[in-house]
């Protein structure tokens, strides 16, 4: 019965996977967008006698910043998925998968 329950909670959470996968690429791609158009910007502004420190700081926080937004991502991909078996199997909602009778009885 643990099968069923498990095969039924992966293809349900399937949805949620490749949502916050979706999402994890598209931050990755737009994060690097943006530090290589920062990067390039400040090595653009950096060229004169004058040293343009603003534009190294944003460009470094964002590059800093970028690891930890696909973290977070993936850590709320984790918690859902965890927190969807709970509920399935360790919960009140479970009382009757593991009451009913199975249907393999020897």
């Amino acid at each position: 019965m643990f099968l069923k329950v498990f095969k039924h909670e992966f293809k349900s959470v399937l949805k949620t996977m490749l949502i916050t996968l979706a999402v994890g690429l598209l931050a990755s791609l737009a994060l690097g967008g943006v530090n290589k158009f920062m990067y390039a910007l400040a090595e653009r502004l950096n060229e004169g006698p004058t040293y343009n420190y603003t534009v190294r700081i944003l460009q470094s926080m964002i590059a800093g910043m970028s690891p930890m937004a696909l973290v977070i991502i993936f850590l709320a991909q984790s918690i859902i998925v965890f927190l969807r078996f709970y509920k399935s199997i360790a919960t009140d909602a479970a009382y009757l998968t593991f009451t009913l009778p199975s249907d393999n009885v020897t």
